[in-house]
């Protein structure tokens, strides 16, 4: 038990570092390029940040044949998030305060809310209608994403010189292998928190939202 616990811990200290690195490069990202902030908060880092996500999600799925374990991960991470967010306005507020907040971020904030309700609407109703074997609110989803992120892509970045030198490849590289290193931690993780749920009795949906959904947080 104590050695599966200390291996959850070395998991998670890893995908935080690797997480902290994968910010990093896209936060230089941010400032070297002409990508509006929304698109390179809402997209790229948001992506990063979710890799561990959809890794541990995909695990749970294919090799575990676990659901359960995706919707507390998902749902549970991004409660998770929302909770950091309010722990940063609580402990920051005075700085935060005099930050301003770009427009984008409201066309983000109303798309999720949009998202978020047909996740309920499809838990509540359990309406089952599938197409090529995926759910169609799935596809509903993902067509609000798209869409949330041609609005997101208009940038009221001002362009500067050293923008148009700029030279992405390190960037890519840098991104393909931490995001591979992450995908090879997020399995590990993932079995390692399905051992732990069953040996401690713990629920599935409990241990994703718990478990994966705070560390792949973190």
């Amino acid at each position: 038990g104590m050695k599966m616990i200390l291996t959850f811990i070395f998991l998670a200290s890893i995908m935080t570092v690797l997480s902290i690195l994968l910010s990093n490069l896209i936060d230089r990202l941010d400032q070297k390029s002409h990508l509006s902030s929304a698109l390179i908060g809402g997209v790229f880092l948001a992506a990063a940040t979710s890799l561990p996500e959809l890794f541990t999600s995909m695990t749970a799925v294919i090799s575990l044949n676990n659901a359960n374990m995706v919707l507390g991960n998902v749902l549970g991470s991004n409660f998770f998030n929302l909770l950091i967010m309010a722990l940063v306005i609580f402990i920051f507020g005075k700085s935060i305060k005099k930050l301003k907040i770009e427009e984008d971020h409201k066309v983000v904030a109303w798309f999720s809310l949009g998202i978020f309700f047909l996740v309920l609407m499809t838990l509540l109703t359990e309406i089952d209608i599938t197409f090529l074997g995926i759910s169609v609110f799935s596809f509903v989803i993902l067509g609000l994403y798209f869409l949330a992120i041609k609005r997101m892509a208009v940038s009221k970045k001002e362009e500067t010189e050293s923008h148009k030198q700029f030279n992405s490849k390190p960037y890519v590289l840098g991104f393909i292998t931490l995001s591979a290193l992450i995908l090879v931690t997020s399995i590990f993780l993932t079995i390692t928190t399905e051992q732990l749920a069953i040996r401690y009795n713990i629920g599935f949906t409990l241990a994703g939202a718990l478990f994966l959904g705070v560390i792949t947080s973190l």
